[in-house]
């Protein structure tokens, strides 16, 4: 399993160091701009939420699966070494997330907003591995563009609409809730893999 993370680790470097110096970039925008618009708090997630997908197009591209169904390692391993690494970048993207809505929070909505954005880098990428485990990445394509922009839409709304309205402890509900699906995605995916040929 060790060996599985290093070689994620590896392959999504690249992608990690250029997406978070977007990410920066569009902080910066959100701590200078006067309306505090959360595109540029929600757009570095959707960046940083679709770095373990970018991963499996990779090991398509590479074969990766056909090499690793000859290594001494499970279906369920190669799945949880993918919900691993986007376990890993919503942790990244949640400090940051929290620090700027802290700085530029006026109306004590700053909590709420983490946990909002940290549930859209959570399930994001949670729905697109899903569905890249149990319809291959050539068929899970549309569906995975289609459900990064309803969630991006509805986290958008929801910010704007429904931040005033949470307190902390429905964000940490929402947060728990967000967790279960999380891990609920993770064991379908395990699931369905195991049934797919490679």
């Amino acid at each position: 399993m060790n060996g599985l993370i290093k070689k994620e680790i590896y392959a999504c470097r690249w992608n990690f160091l250029f997406f978070s110096a977007i990410s920066l970039v569009f902080f910066v925008c959100y701590v200078i701009s006067p309306s505090h618009s959360m595109f540029f708090i929600s757009y570095p997630a959707l960046l940083l939420s679709i770095i373990s997908t970018s991963s499996m197009q990779v090991d398509e591209m590479d074969r990766w699966n056909v090499f690793a169904a000859a290594l001494p390692c499970s279906k369920q391993q190669l799945v949880s070494v993918k919900f691993i690494i986007a376990l890993a970048t919503v942790l990244v993207i949640t400090l940051p997330v929290l620090i700027v809505t802290l700085l530029c929070d006026k109306d004590g909505t700053f909590l709420s907003t983490t946990v909002l954005i940290s549930m859209y880098s959570l399930l994001t990428p949670a729905i697109n591995l899903m569905a890249c485990f149990k319809w291959g990445i050539r068929k899970s394509r549309i569906f995975s563009v289609l459900s990064t922009a309803v969630i991006f839409v509805v986290l958008n709304i929801g910010i704007e609409y429904l931040n005033p309205y949470l307190h902390a402890g429905k964000s940490l509900l929402l947060a728990a809730l967000a967790l279960l699906i999380f891990f609920a995605l993770w064991h379908i995916a395990s699931q369905a893999y195991q049934r797919r040929d490679l």
